[in-house]
């Protein structure tokens, strides 16, 4: 007797259905994180920008032993890396995806208006406008990131999301 090509060996529809609900529910799961994990690039990102430019600055003064400033306008939010009188580089917040840039003041709130500058010496040492030698870079939700130079060495210092230094 010959058995039945009947019932041959494979997937069936509910079994796929069954499958594709559970990949619907990891996939729904894992949304949330992923947004996050965008939001927080687009803010790492642009303060990674920032205090790279503000390194930068501090790197071509002692090399080419010339006095590099990065202007930081607040009102217009942007930044401009200059070798004393030549502009080097302007890049504007809206670019990076900043929203605000802030003059760090212990405050919160931190001042919006008005500009301040970063002078770097070549001897690597810094000057700055900003109270605080501090800058605050914030998103649209409202978290910061603040990047802080060190007068006396020059060095630059970012912080982590909502962490002040």
């Amino acid at each position: 007797m010959m058995k039945s090509n009947r019932y041959k060996k494979g997937v069936t529809v509910m079994e796929m259905l069954v499958v594709l609900v559970i990949i619907g529910m990891l996939s729904l799961m894992a949304m949330p994180t992923f947004f996050a994990f965008t939001k927080n690039a687009r803010l790492k990102g642009a303060a990674r920008m920032i205090s790279s430019s503000l390194r930068n600055a501090r790197s071509y003064a002692i090399t080419q032993r010339a006095i590099y400033t990065v202007d930081i306008s607040l009102s217009s939010e942007s930044f401009l890396m200059m070798e004393t009188i030549t502009a080097v580089k302007r890049i504007y917040a809206s670019d990076t995806g900043i929203i605000d840039i802030r003059n760090y003041s212990g405050s919160d709130s931190g001042s919006v208006g008005g500009s301040g500058t970063i002078t770097f010496n070549p001897d690597g040492t810094a000057a700055s406008t900003f109270t605080e030698n501090s800058i605050r870079v914030y998103d649209p939700a409202g978290r910061y990131i603040e990047i802080k130079v060190y007068p006396a060495t020059g060095s630059v210092k970012t912080g982590d999301i909502g962490q002040d230094i």
